[in-house]
This record gives structure tokens, C-alpha cells and sequence, in this order.
């Protein structure tokens, strides 16, 4: 044994690393392993080696196949979910309801008489009796039934069994200043059908309420449009922006024409007659008795001819600033209950300073009164 560590002239114990190079130099050099040993070490070396990559790639193999089957199955659920399953459902109303006969069926529930400020469960159906009419908040539209109409309501979409709808979105509205540059409507009038032959029964890309019938798809596209069901035929009209219209393998895309309203007509062979109407009168009428009255006490002139023009399919404008002023500012006394909204026109207004014209059926015109 060693005992320098002990030694009066040694500088203190021997650490660790110290013992261990003494033990090193004590030992001597190792002896070479025979050859037949170093090949079969080194044999065994590589074959642990060669394991270890294998079950490294193994391993991301397994991660990345993990992950693939992850995109594959959020895929699949992406497919498999129908559109419009995560949207809202529109709340739907009732908003008026006029004469007998007038019914509501939720579900597989048995029909009952729909009451004013009812709340509609979805999927419901509507229907009206010979006198009967009936006015909806559907989301964002407004939707009417004629006498005898059948209306069934979704979550997504209408379906006309039978009868006539009218339908506005709420958007529709606008009024023009002639000292502006510019105009904002619904949509911009044009003055052509347009005809695709496609096999999809889609009508377009459009994103707008769709109604299906017997005879084919509607779509609207910022508008206000009636639409009937006849024994041999289907007549939609439109009276703003456009209607986007899928029958069999046909799609049109009709737009109010330039200061009117335009007619389709589709028989039983999906064939699509056009032709050019007013926007108002005797195909309109029905659509002024069905909805809510406009409470003239304590509303402004200005609320007053809104609702004149949202209802009558008007653009309304003013001849100045002034009369725009006038008109938010005049506050209306009376009740017009019953009465057409452009015949109420000239007695609502003989008690102000304003005064409203049609121009070219298209446009009411209001403007203040030149005062003496």
C-alpha cells in the first residue's frame, strides 16, 4: 500500500481525480483484445446500433402516421357536416295576422290558429284559409302568404306547397339625395335574363333566402319578389334587385328591369316566359293588406314615407337637404289603418310642408314646399 498521502511533507489529502490517474499508471497499458474478440465486439456494437435506427424510424413512422389519420378523420367530419348545420336558426315571428282560417302546425304537433307576436319553432308549417293572411319575421326577411297558402318554414330554406308568398330582406331599403353623386339601392336594376344550361340544380352562387317549389328553385339576391303556384305553372315576380331562378336543368338570373318589375312564368317543362310588369297595382295589392300597419301617431314624416317606399318597392329620394331635414324632424298625428300605402301618401302629407311624386315608377320624390 501507497502511504505518500501521509507523509508530514505532503500538501493534504489526494482528491479524486488524483487517486484515480495514480490507480491509471499503476495498472500500465492495456493489453490489445485478440482479434477474434474486437470483430465480434464490433459486430455486436452495430447490430445494437442498426436496432436502435430502426426503432428510431419506427417511432416517426408511428408519429407521422398518427397524424395523418388525425387530418384524415377531422376531414371526414369537416365532409360529413351538412351546410348550415353550425349556423343559427333564424328567429321567426309572427308579425300579422289578418281575417279566419289562418293556422300554424310545429313539427308533427297539431296545426293550431298562429297568434299576433307568436314565436315559430322550426321545422313548422303555415297555411291560410280563403280570407286568411299572414306576415312573418323570418331572420332577416320579411315574408307574407296570400288567401290559401301553404307555407312549410326550415331552418334554411322555405317550401311553397301551395298558394303565393311575398318576400323582402330587410337590407332592401334606400334613399337617394339629388345633390349626391351617387345612389345606394338593394341592387342594381338591370334590364336582361340571363340563361345558363348546367346540371346543377343550385340556382348560382347566390347566398340568399332560398324558397324551393314543384316547379323549380328561387333564390333572392337582395329583392323583393312574389312567388305563386298555379296548376300548371309558377309565376315569380320581382320588383327589386334579383331573383336567382333553377328550373330542371336550367338557371336563370332575373333582374328588376329599369323603372318596372319583371315576370316569370314557368310551365311544367321548365320553360321560362319573360316579360315586363309594373311595380305595382293589382299583383301587388294583396301584399299591402297582409302586413302590419304603420302607426302613424308619434312617428316622423320621415318613418312614414320609408315605410311608404319599403312597401310599395320605391327608391325614395329627396329634391334637397332640407327636405330631408323637414322630413326627420315633423313629427305625424292620425291613423291610416286600412289604407294602401301611396294612397295614404296625399293625406298624411297635406298636413306638412312636403310634397311626393312618382318618377317613372321607380323613384317616390319628396321635396319641401316653396313657402310665400
Amino acid at each position: 500500500m501507497n502511504n505518500d498521502e501521509n507523509k508530514p511533507d505532503s500538501p493534504g489529502p489526494l482528491d479524486e481525480e488524483q487517486r484515480l490517474a495514480r490507480l491509471l499508471r499503476a495498472v500500465g497499458k492495456r493489453e490489445d483484445l485478440p482479434a477474434h474478440l474486437s470483430q465480434s465486439w464490433e459486430a455486436g456494437f452495430r447490430r445494437e446500433l442498426a436496432q436502435a435506427r430502426s426503432a428510431r424510424r419506427q417511432r416517426r413512422w408511428r408519429q407521422f402516421a398518427y397524424s395523418a389519420c388525425l387530418l384524415v378523420l377531422v376531414g371526414a367530419g369537416l365532409l360529413l357536416t351538412l351546410p348550415g348545420d353550425n349556423d343559427p336558426l333564424p328567429e321567426v315571428r309572427v308579425v300579422s295576422v289578418h281575417g279566419n282560417g289562418v293556422t300554424l302546425q310545429a313539427g308533427a304537433a297539431s296545426a293550431g290558429a298562429a297568434a299576433l307576436g307568436q314565436g315559430v319553432t322550426l321545422p313548422s308549417t303555415v297555411a291560410t284559409g280563403s280570407d286568411g293572411l299572414l306576415a312573418l319575421r323570418y331572420g332577416q326577411y320579411d315574408v307574407r302568404l296570400n288567401h290559401q297558402t301553404r307555407l312549410r318554414l326550415q331552418r334554411d330554406k322555405l317550401e311553397l306547397l301551395a298558394g303565393e308568398i311575398y318576400v323582402s330582406d330587410f337590407s332592401g331599403y334606400s334613399y337617394s339625395n339629388s345633390n349626391s353623386n351617387s345612389t345606394a339601392t338593394s341592387a342594381s336594376p338591370g334590364n336582361s335574363i340571363a340563361s345558363t344550361n348546367k346540371s346543377s340544380s343550385n340556382p348560382g352562387t347566390a347566398t340568399g333566402l332560398l324558397v324551393t317549389t314543384p316547379f323549380g328553385e328561387v333564390r333572392d339576391v337582395g329583392t323583393q319578389f312574389t312567388l305563386g303556384l298555379e296548376p300548371e305553372r309558377m309565376v315569380a315576380r320581382v320588383r327589386r334587385g334579383a331573383i336567382a331562378l333553377a328550373a330542371g336543368r336550367n338557371q336563370y338570373r332575373a333582374d328588376a328591369s329599369d323603372g318596372g318589375a319583371r315576370q316569370l312564368v314557368i310551365n311544367q317543362a321548365s320553360e321560362v316566359r319573360v316579360t315586363d310588369i309594373a311595380p305595382s297595382g293589382e299583383p301587388w295589392q294583396w301584399i299591402y293588406q297582409s302586413g302590419p300597419q304603420f302607426e302613424l301617431e308619434g312617428n316622423t314624416a320621415f318613418g312614414f314615407l320609408q315605410w311608404v317606399a319599403q312597401e310599395s318597392g320605391l327608391q325614395l329620394k329627396f329634391a334637397s337637404d332640407s327636405a330631408k331635414v323637414y322630413a326627420h324632424t315633423t313629427m305625424l298625428h292620425g291613423d291610416i289603418n286600412g289604407i294602401d300605402p301611396l294612397e295614404a301618401l296625399q293625406p298624411v302629407l297635406a298636413a306638412t310642408d312636403l310634397s311626393a311624386a312618382l318618377v317613372d315608377q321607380r323613384q317616390l320624390q319628396v321635396s319641401l314646399l316653396p313657402r310665400y
